[in-house]
């Protein structure tokens, strides 16, 4: 009951308050009446017996295979970003547009093919070692325009 009333009453005066100011404008308040709403929710449905719902096995290994499934795919999204963000951060301390980075930056592409920025920055690479010379300039210059013919199929307009 305290805790009730405790909470039915900051709602009323964050209520009133924004009647006369912006006061739901600010994340911090704005996420405090959500969070005092829903705990006052929480504690209607376990004010009778009347909300309470029982699930029975078949729903219980539905919801079960869909939150491993959830906790898979998640996972092993988590674990290619990570490889990704580990190449890239190996990639960072490297001279600017040097053939190293742009190795770096190519076993980033491998590990996540679909970040049309780490293939931009590798057409950006080559392109600045085209332009600075020396005997393969040309064919420098010919990779640098087939990674940037992929991250513009990556991210068309």
């Amino acid at each position: 009951m305290p805790f009730f009333l405790g909470a039915s009453a900051g709602l009323l005066a964050l209520a009133v308050h924004s009647v006369f100011d912006f006061n739901l404008h600010i994340p911090a308040n704005a996420i405090l009446g959500v969070t005092l709403l829903a705990l006052l929710s929480c504690n209607l449905r376990l004010a009778t017996e009347r909300y309470w719902l029982g699930a029975r096995l078949p729903v219980k290994m539905l919801a079960t295979l869909t939150l491993v499934a959830g906790v898979a795919y998640l996972g092993s999204q988590g674990w290619r970003r990570g490889r990704e963000a580990a190449w890239l951060a190996q990639a960072e301390p490297l001279p600017n547009f040097s053939p190293e980075r742009a190795a770096a930056w190519k076993k980033a592409f491998d590990v996540e093919p679909m970040n049309f920025e780490t293939a931009y920055n590798i057409g950006e690479a080559y392109r600045v070692q085209s332009f600075d010379g020396g005997q393969n300039y040309e064919d420098l210059a010919k990779t640098a325009i087939q990674w940037y013919a992929r991250g513009m199929k990556l991210d068309p307009p």
